[in-house]
């Protein structure tokens, strides 16, 4: 009997499970997935899903293009700032899909015979009905991730910081993170992570080319480089080396009340922190 295959269904329900399979990787590796990248992520894991109409004696080329495809959704969906992280993204991904393809041939072997796994990739023979159950199911998964990540961001709280150094500064909005302990290793001083853009004013032009090139071979421009460390640190899902400058001053404001604090440094990335809310991270040694 020959399985007729519908392909708007075909790209709709691996869409959804992509989302899930997506949001279930990003809690495996501890590595926070945004909107846009599990939106791009699930799409091409849903076009990716027309592999199974290759013919069933092309395994080679199955495989690499299998390859080229998780390399992609990966790359699109967590955005890895090392090889470290890709490929512990990647390990995640792949661990995600093994659970879930041994899931389904369960399903088929025993609840559900509509079921089939052709060339590495799920289709369902479901009615439309079971397409919209299955739609508000993820909705609501996604909602749930949504509400939980908001209930932990909610634990910790918003403050204003206002850095200064060699004659100028800056205010940008700043997340106080209470589980955050970074310190410069030798003065014990607190470290604030800050977007580069935030505190690009500070410095010069070619300075700030520093901070945005492999700053572990480049060399540290003269005019700062009396106030520039490397400094280690440890997050989940990655950890490295942080190029940071020592401000001569941090001024926030929190609850109502201003702070001071001197030798902070300030460690610069290149990425977003977040979607806008805030642009830097600080921790309670500022109040120390």
């Amino acid at each position: 009997m020959t399985n007729v295959i519908y392909v708007d269904k075909l790209l709709a329900v691996n869409l959804f499970i992509g989302v899930l399979m997506l949001l279930s990787a990003s809690k495996i590796c501890g590595i926070h997935i945004k909107r846009r990248g599990l939106i791009a992520g699930s799409l091409l894991s849903s076009v990716s899903s027309l592999l199974i109409f290759l013919p069933g004696e092309s395994v080679s080329l199955s495989i690499l293009l299998r390859i080229a495809a998780v390399t992609v959704i990966v790359y699109c969906s967590f955005f890895p700032q090392s090889l470290k992280s890709f490929f512990k993204s990647v390990g995640a991904f792949l661990t995600v899909n093994l659970i879930f393809a041994g899931i389904v041939l369960a399903i088929k072997f025993s609840l559900y015979p509509g079921v089939y796994f052709i060339n590495g990739t799920v289709y369902f023979d479901i009615s439309a009905l079971m397409l919209v159950i299955l739609s508000a199911f993820c909705y609501g998964v996604i909602c749930l991730g949504e509400h939980l990540t908001a209930k932990r961001t909610q634990k910790n709280d918003k403050l204003e910081i206002e850095v200064s150094f060699r004659g100028k500064a800056v205010k940008t909005d700043a997340l106080l993170d209470s589980g955050s302990s970074l310190k410069e290793s030798f003065s014990g001083r607190p470290v604030i992570v800050s977007e580069l853009k935030s505190v690009a004013g500070l410095l010069e032009p070619f300075e700030l080319s520093f901070f945005k090139e492999d700053y572990l071979n480049a060399k540290v421009p003269d005019s700062i480089k009396s106030s520039v460390r490397l400094i280690p640190y440890k997050a989940i899902g990655t950890e490295g080396l942080l190029p940071s400058f020592k401000a001569d001053k941090v001024t926030s404001r929190y609850k109502g009340k201003e702070y001071t604090a001197e030798g902070v440094y300030i460690g610069v990335v290149t990425k977003e922190l977040s979607t806008g809310e805030y642009r830097a991270i600080a921790n309670k040694m500022l109040f120390e």
